[in-house]
């Protein structure tokens, strides 16, 4: 069985397909929606929140401060509306999810201190044989709980939390791992009814949070307008500067056959 499963989720009772994937997770819910999950025949274990309307920031540092009391050391923490978790082929394929999951974890293994391991998105998937180091990881995510000690997400970044995220276990020291011949799927950003659907249509308020990145993480992050949608604020962010690449499968499983029979350091 793989490591503890946490699911996010608000306002999407009928449309939390994650919930499928990993009928034993945990669903993470404000008190006010334990009902409709509950009408709507999710089944999973439900666990709610102390205060509701903190934002999903507040939403992700207590289930990172829960599994560090509890002494979970590895956790996977994942939105609501992934629909698909398969192998990237080609051509691509669906799998048993919680093996993709196990089979994955052994990215902790790949070098020392890896802190946060995930997927590539299926739709901007290009190459099936790479993985990635020390670049960006969201949708679904992997930690390991005692590296990411005290680094906590930041109130007020919703949107772009998990970029941050990713750069402060970085910016101390630790390493993530894109496991590239994976892929995950869900909706575009903002097209999911519940969740954080409102907050992405006010574009003014996105560009204030891609501007606080930029002052945050100052040489590192740069504001921009992209073209999607007619124009949607987003952010350019230096991986290069933590040491970023892309390795072959074969290194990745050559590295981690090296480890197998040696503790790596963390």
């Amino acid at each position: 069985m793989t490591n503890p499963i946490y699911i996010l989720s608000k306002g999407r009772p009928e449309k939390c397909p994650t919930t499928e994937l990993f009928p034993h997770a945990t669903l993470v819910l404000e008190k006010e929606d334990v009902p409709k999950y509950e009408a709507a025949g999710v089944k999973n274990k439900i666990e709610v929140l102390p205060e509701s309307n903190g934002g999903i920031t507040v939403v992700r540092n207590w289930i990172i401060e829960r599994a560090q009391s509890l002494g979970q050391k590895h956790i996977w923490m994942a939105d609501d509306d992934i629909n698909f978790l398969g192998h990237a082929g080609p051509p691509i394929k669906k799998d048993d999810p919680i093996a993709i999951l196990e089979d994955a974890e052994r990215a902790f293994n790949y070098r020392s201190r890896v802190a946060q391991i995930g997927f590539e998105y299926v739709q901007i998937w290009y190459n099936h044989n790479q993985v990635q180091i020390n670049k960006a990881i969201q949708v679904i995510s992997g930690f390991d709980t005692e590296l990411f000690g005290k680094s906590r997400y930041v109130k007020g970044l919703d949107l772009k939390e998990d970029q941050d995220i990713t750069l402060q276990l970085l910016s101390k020291g630790c390493n993530t791992v894109r496991v590239g011949h994976y892929v995950q799927s869900c909706p575009s950003i903002g097209m999911n009814k519940g969740g954080l659907h409102d907050t992405y249509q006010n574009r003014e308020w996105l560009l204030d949070v891609c501007k606080k990145m930029e002052r945050r993480w100052l040489g590192t992050c740069k504001a921009f307008m992209s073209k999607k949608r007619g124009g949607m604020p987003e952010v350019k962010i230096k991986w290069r500067e933590f040491g970023s690449k892309s390795i072959s499968v074969e290194e990745y499983e050559k590295a981690l056959e090296s480890n197998a029979n040696q503790e790596v350091p963390t």
